[in-house]
């Protein structure tokens, strides 16, 4: 008799390939991991022509939290870039793509015991219009967040903020290169 397991059972462990292992962090300290995005962003705009942001603004904008904050059970410090941005309003502080398309940042992270942890993250990636796909988000929701008991804790938002979709958990640093080279724009509508 052939057994199938359960489709919760099959997204549990769809997303225990996307969360395990966890990437490894080249930074040992959170503040090296503030100084590694930083550097990143820099050489986006000086080295690869990608980044529209000026040294000023990513100096600016990509900040670190001075001392850990309280996130559920764990002491985490906070890097950001830009402003959180959920309603996409452009006037918002952001980093700006040579292309017009603009993103945000946060990472959340934890060396209170042993190497640093990757506690969560969001990144936001929005497009000028009239582009088919108008943003996408990734997300790592902190452990004991509603999204980890619903097997969604790393996932993406393809331009929709109710559809979650599994998503391999990366790096901050890998998400910066998907965000920098490794997503063009989307082809803009044809009419007729």
């Amino acid at each position: 008799m052939l057994t199938l397991i359960s489709p919760e059972e099959r997204l549990s462990a769809l997303q225990a390939r996307c969360c395990d292992p966890e990437p490894e962090l080249e930074a040992q300290t959170p503040k090296r991991l503030f100084q590694q995005l930083r550097k990143r962003l820099l050489e986006a705009h000086e080295r690869d022509g990608v980044l529209a942001s000026s040294w000023n603004d990513v100096l600016g904008l990509v900040k670190i939290s001075p001392r850990p904050e309280k996130l559920g059970d764990h002491d985490v410090f906070l890097i950001t870039g830009g402003m959180k941005n959920q309603h996409r309003d452009p006037k918002i502080a952001h980093l700006r793509r040579t292309d017009g398309a603009w993103f945000d940042f946060s990472v959340a992270v934890s060396s209170r015991r042993g190497p640093l942890r990757l506690i969560g993250y969001n990144f936001e990636l929005r497009f000028p219009e009239p582009a088919r796909v108008r943003w996408i988000r990734y997300d790592l929701s902190p452990p004991g967040h509603p999204n980890d008991a619903r097997d969604l804790r790393s996932h993406m938002h393809p331009g929709d903020d109710d559809i979650q979709l599994p998503a391999p958990m990366m790096s901050p640093l890998e998400l910066l290169d998907l965000f920098l080279v490794w997503t063009p724009l989307p082809e803009r509508p044809q009419h007729g």
